[in-house]
């Protein structure tokens, strides 16, 4: 299904969206869900703009098919992109690029008004949220806030380019609570549009200072691709073996990195050390396993790996806020 849309800033361009998607609002007009007789998929939408001049959408749906989104919007915007589950394809037209975001990532980017086209593949769920920030934002509002980031941030978040710019990073675990805070609003009305205004500003907020401090943008390029291959690969490897995962020694054995070789280059490229990446990683398979409700709790918890539930039940909690039980459907 392809859907063209001319729209004269972003807030008009999304109303456009559910209206080709045939979508319909909740009695709050922020929701909106795939209606009858011939919806293209199942879930939901929530949008929000708020006083401060910056916007919300927040997207859990499975498209029955492919969606392409040809977009031509006018006014220039910096958007925040923080994709939880699925993928999705971006591509520029003017600049013949191409950007996929890939499922745990982020971004940020620029479009002075260029017209792209996204891709959102079939059968697939895809959950994200985005933060849309007028062109102006950051020049006014948090002007003070420009000299503390790196050069191409500041590039990218004053907009004085015509060009589309973007910078992506991983998702990392402050960014991925306020995304599970977000999209498990508990508040309705007025309440629930100043708590999520405010989660949309935390969650920016996390992704500069992740950016401002981690400094992963300068290291990561300085690893060799031998370096990149094999910090992949152990990377891999620990996905692939959750429920017995190899010691810190028997992972670095199988990559021919030393322990603390291999610690710093998992820093340089996912932001984390080894435990942490294994951790973050049982408790997102975790809650995508207990969301699909097939496995018990204690399924779930031998699946990634924790002999004890109690001790699974500690993490899942510290992590989401709230117990494996409550997210099991």
């Amino acid at each position: 299904m392809k859907i063209d849309i001319e729209a004269k800033d972003w807030q008009d361009t999304l109303y456009q969206l559910v209206h080709d998607l045939n979508m319909s609002p909740s009695t709050d007009g922020f929701q909106w869900s795939f209606t009858s007789p011939r919806p293209v998929g199942e879930g939901k939408l929530d949008m929000h703009f708020f006083p401060s001049g910056i916007g919300l959408m927040v997207g859990d749906v499975v498209f029955y098919d492919q969606i392409d989104l040809d977009l031509r919007t006018k006014s220039p915007m910096v958007t925040f992109g923080f994709m939880l589950h699925g993928r999705a394809r971006r591509y520029i037209y003017d600049q013949q690029m191409e950007y996929i975001q890939e499922p745990q990532s982020s971004h940020v980017s620029y479009n002075p008004g260029h017209r792209n086209a996204i891709h959102f593949p079939g059968q697939e769920r895809c959950t994200w949220v985005k933060v849309f920030v007028p062109g102006h934002f950051f020049r006014t509002t948090y002007k003070g806030l420009m000299e503390t980031l790196p050069q191409h941030l500041q590039t990218i978040l004053l907009g004085n380019e015509n060009q589309y710019l973007l910078y992506s990073e991983e998702l990392t675990s402050p960014i991925q609570s306020t995304m599970s805070q977000i999209l498990d609003c508990p508040y309705r009305q007025a309440i629930r549009s100043m708590y999520l205004e405010a989660k949309s500003l935390e969650v920016i907020s996390y992704f500069l200072d992740h950016v401002k401090y981690c400094k992963r943008y300068q290291e990561s390029s300085l690893l060799n691709r031998k370096d990149k291959e094999l910090t992949t690969k152990a990377a891999e490897i620990l996905l692939s073996n959750m429920e017995q995962p190899p010691s810190m020694v028997e992972l670095s054995q199988m990559v021919y990195l030393n322990q603390g070789k291999l610690q710093k280059c998992f820093k340089q490229l996912y932001g984390m050390t080894v435990f942490q990446y294994l951790h973050e990683k049982r408790m997102e398979k975790a809650k995508c396993m207990l969301e699909e409700g097939r496995l018990s709790v204690t399924e779930v918890a031998e699946k990634v790996g924790y002999e004890y539930l109690n001790n699974f039940s500690l993490a899942f909690k510290k992590r989401y806020g709230v117990t494996p039980k409550l997210v099991k459907k």
